[in-house]
Parts: C-alpha cells; sequence; structure tokens
C-alpha cells in the first residue's frame, strides 16, 4: 500500500470500502493493518447482509477487523467493484434467500468460483449479469434446498467443475451455453430430482468424469457430442432410472471405468468409435439387456 498517497483510517470504524481502495488501517490496539479485502479466502455476507470480515487472516497472519459504517450492499459493492470477484461470497451462508443481490452490479465479475457453496438452505437467487465470467466451478455446489435457478449467461464460461454438485431439490436447470466449457468433472453430481437436462455443447470439453453421477431420476440423455472428451469414469454410474444414451463419440477417450455402474435399466445405448482396447463394462453392473455384445459400435 502507498501511504502517501492515501488518508489513514486510524480507529475502528473503517469501513470495508476504507480497506478496498487501500487505506491503511489501525486496530484499537494500535497496530497497523494492511492488506486489501480481496485477500480474504472466504469473505462472507451474514445474514443481515453486512461484510463478515472480523477474524480474516491477511497474509496468513494479520487478522483485519473491518466494521462498518456503509450499508452491507454498499460494502459488498465496493467489494465486487475492486475484486471483479464473487468467489466464496456466499461460502456456507446461512440464510434461505439472496433478494438484496438484485441490484449488484457482477457486470465486470470473472469468476463465481464458489460463490454460493454449501449454502445449505437458500431456496432461490435472483438474476445475475454474468456476461463476463468464466468460472463458475462448485458455485452452487451443495445448495442442497435450491430448487431453481435464472437464466445466466455462460457464453464465456470455461469451467463447470461441481456447477450443481449435490443440488438435490433441483428439479431442472435452464439452457446453458457452454460452448466454451473445457471441463463438466461431476457438474450434475446428485441432482437426484432432476428428470432431464438441457442440450449440452460439449464440442470443448475433455473432462466429463462424475457429471451425471446419481442423477437417479434422470431417464434420458440429450445427444451429446463428446469428440473431445477423454475422461468418462463414473460418467453415468448410479443412474438408476436411465434408458436411453445415444451417439457417444469415444474417438479420444481414454478412461471408462464404472461409466455405467448401476444403470440397470439402460437398454438403449449408441456409441461410436470405440478403441479396441478400451474396457466399456469393466466393474459395471448392467441392466439384462446390456451386455458387451450388445453394445452398438457404428
Amino acid at each position: 500500500l502507498n501511504s502517501s498517497t492515501l488518508a489513514d483510517v486510524r480507529d475502528t470504524t473503517a469501513t470495508a470500502g476504507d480497506v478496498l481502495v487501500g487505506k491503511e488501517f489501525y486496530g484499537a490496539d494500535g497496530q497497523k493493518v494492511s492488506g486489501s479485502i480481496e485477500t480474504f479466502t472466504p469473505s462472507e455476507v451474514t445474514e443481515n447482509t453486512t461484510l463478515a470480515t472480523a477474524g480474516k487472516y491477511v497474509d496468513g497472519d494479520i487478522v483485519i477487523n473491518v466494521t462498518g459504517s456503509g450499508s452491507g450492499e454498499d460494502m459488498l459493492q465496493a467489494r465486487v467493484d475492486a475484486t471483479k470477484s464473487c468467489a466464496y461470497l456466499f461460502y456456507y451462508y446461512s440464510g434461505d434467500n439472496v433478494d438484496y443481490l438484485k441490484g449488484l452490479d457482477t457486470s465486470q465479475v470473472t469468476t463465481m468460483y464458489n460463490m454460493f457453496y454449501a449454502s445449505a438452505q437458500l431456496k432461490t437467487i435472483p438474476q445475475l449479469n454474468t456476461t463476463n465470467v468464466k468460472n463458475m466451478g462448485y458455485m452452487f455446489s451443495d445448495c442442497k434446498a435450491l430448487n431453481t435457478i435464472p437464466q445466466l449467461d455462460t457464453s464465456n464460461v470455461t469451467f463447470m467443475d461441481r456447477m450443481f454438485y449435490f443440488c438435490e431439490s433441483l428439479t431442472e436447470i435452464p439452457q446453458l451455453d457452454t460452448s466454451s466449457v473445457t471441463s463438466m468433472q461431476a457438474m450434475l453430481y446428485h441432482c437426484s430430482k432432476l428428470t432431464s437436462v438441457p442440450q449440452l455443447d460439449m464440442s470443448k470439453t475433455a473432462d466429463t468424469q462424475q457429471m451425471f453421477k446419481n442423477c437417479s431420476n434422470i431417464t434420458t440423455i440429450p445427444k451429446l457430442d463428446t469428440i473431445e472428451v477423454i475422461n468418462m469414469a463414473n460418467m453415468f454410474s448410479e443412474c438408476y432410472a436411465l434408458t436411453t444414451i445415444l451417439g457417444l463419440d469415444m474417438i479420444k477417450v481414454t478412461t471408462t471405468s464404472n461409466m455405467f455402474y448401476g444403470c440397470s435399466k439402460l437398454t438403449n445405448l449408441t456409441l461410436k468409435n470405440i478403441k479396441t482396447n478400451l474396457v466399456i463394462g469393466s466393474g459395471t453392473s448392467y441392466g439384462t439387456l446390456l451386455t458387451d455384445e450388445s453394445l452398438i459400435n457404428t
């Protein structure tokens, strides 16, 4: 921090905004605390919408204690503006809604990694501007009560690992632009109330391991472009209601362990370009009509 050009804050009433713009902060004990709010991992917003920074560590060894004279919304906007990040923003949040986000400008945010991670009581979220977001990994992971997702602009997103992991109350997900996504590992793991998924563009996706694992009520998977996929381990494992998968291209796939484990109702499967050394059935339990001989390789 450049103390020669920034005013000091020499009391314990420094706002989050003061820290964000780089002002030096002196705690009640007179000791100077240096740092910036983007180094807090995770930052949290409490149920009364204040930015919970007390006790967070900066650079691993300095504790910052910022209390606010401004509103929680003002401090939250200051943080987002300064960091272009919503990562960990509602990490283990205990509320059931984040309605005050409706006025938050997230148009310049590039990462929402872990944004709502393990917000176990959260049921809905408002519309968010995600135009410039590239990372949505773990964004809604373990949001077990979340029952609806608004339409999201995902045109620039490249990473969706565990995006909806254990979202066990979701009954549907919106159409997503996944044309730039390179990894979807465990993206829909244990979305147990989903009965279908929209068409997903996987033309750049290399990793789909555990993508649909334990989506126990999905019956049909739309045709997927898997030409770039390398890892399909456990991709459909424990999809107990799944009956149909059509047109999976295995041309680059090297890993398929437990790919169809527990798919006891899967009777309509079309695979193509299966490598002769690729073992599809190893360690799996198929339905009675699905045997190695019934796999269609076209």
